[in-house]
């Protein structure tokens, strides 16, 4: 037990030692030895040297506040000029400051530093700017200057420097103002719409282009991300009102019959297209001529059943179900066609024989269709 306690006093009293040595090297600012300290004390150590001494003489202080009252105000205007006219000189030279956001810049000023910068980064007009970033801006001393005196914001310094010229907020590389100012429900996409149709051609007289387009394109040239295509299209719609535009039309518009002005338009379009004065004369049209009117996602969403397709556009008329299959409607164009029952399973094909048989094609795709024993007699005769 005596042992223990003297251990633990002898450990105490030898940290207190060594922090009363500690605390005199702080006091009297003795260049401590480099031995036996630990890198965290001397990285304090460091950071307490830079610290400017603590004086306690209010002699100073009195002195100096009596001479500036002494003081009449040019001689305080001219002092204040003097230490502009220091920091304004980082026109002419290098920088030798950081905290340029703290200085007072005139626009002219401004505006001769923003070029400078641009030049540095490769630029030659302005427009030159979307493709910089701010990282490639402020590796120069003039861009740093200008980019932390607007707060860090390329587009805030643009927009201040040069009002009259039209930006395009969504071709900066970085612009965290581009969402708030989507979300306000006024916003209109019309100049971004527009911008688009003339980098891709489009022009006024030809608005049907903008069915060749992919509105994905549209999307990510111009950073839309709250917006689908349906929304988009509705957007076009405002920007040329005096053009009909067919929704069914546009690039990959997944259920677009399910918007009222989708089956309208579609319903519309088929009756201007056909000129067809009954509603019998569509048990005559074929399923090609039904894909080229702009009916191939109707097609393939419900498995090419005309009666389903049919009954959804022109649901007042009572359309009967064997008249759209394909037997009866080759019946009603081809009045020779006869109906061919499939074949048997237990039918025996001839086998073929060793020599190289040369078929007759023509006889496998025949202008009318015919029935099934003529077709299994034209086998066999090209079999044999």
């Amino acid at each position: 037990m005596l042992k223990s306690k003297i251990s633990f006093i002898s450990r105490c009293t030898y940290k207190i030692i060594e922090a009363q040595k500690f605390e005199a090297q702080y006091l009297t600012k003795i260049k401590p030895s480099n031995q036996n300290i630990n890198p965290r004390k001397s990285k304090f150590l460091k950071f307490f040297k830079d610290q400017p001494k603590i004086t306690n003489n209010t002699n100073k202080t009195k002195t100096k506040a009596k001479a500036n009252a002494k003081a009449t105000p040019s001689e305080t205007t001219e002092a204040t000029t003097k230490e502009k006219n220091k920091v304004m000189t980082f026109l002419g030279k290098p920088f030798e400051f950081n905290r340029s956001r703290y200085i007072e810049i005139s626009k002219e000023n401004q505006i001769q530093l923003f070029f400078r910068a641009l030049k540095h980064c490769g630029g030659s007009s302005i427009s030159d700017i979307y493709k910089i970033s701010y990282r490639e801006f402020t590796n120069s001393p003039e861009g740093q200057s200008i980019f932390y005196f607007f707060g860090g914001s390329m587009v805030r310094m643009c927009y201040t420097l040069f009002p009259d010229f039209e930006w395009a907020p969504w071709l900066f590389k970085k612009n965290s103002d581009l969402s708030k100012m989507r979300r306000e429900k006024d916003y209109d996409y019309s100049r971004e719409i527009k911008w688009f149709a003339a980098k891709h051609n489009i022009k006024d007289s030809n608005l049907d282009d903008w069915y060749k387009m992919k509105l994905t394109d549209l999307l990510k040239e111009c950073k839309i991300r709250n917006l689908f295509s349906i929304g988009l299209v509705d957007f076009i719609r405002k920007a040329y009102p005096h053009h009909k535009f067919y929704l069914f039309k546009f690039h990959k518009i997944i259920l677009w019959w399910k918007y009222p002005d989708g089956l309208d338009d579609f319903r519309q379009y088929l009756l201007k297209e056909t000129q067809f004065t009954s509603m019998e004369q569509f048990y005559l049209l074929s399923k090609t001529k039904f894909t080229s009117l702009g009916g191939t996602s109707l097609l393939l969403y419900y498995k090419y059943d005309l009666h389903q397709i049919y009954s959804i556009l022109f649901p007042d008329y009572p359309w009967n179900k064997e008249l759209l299959t394909p037997e009866a409607f080759q019946q009603l164009t081809n009045p020779k066609f006869e109906k061919i029952e499939p074949i048997s399973k237990n039918f025996d094909f001839p086998k073929f024989k060793k020599k190289k048989s040369k078929f007759k094609y023509e006889t496998f795709a025949p202008t009318q269709i015919e029935t099934q024993q003529e077709l299994l007699n034209k086998i066999n005769e090209n079999l044999k």
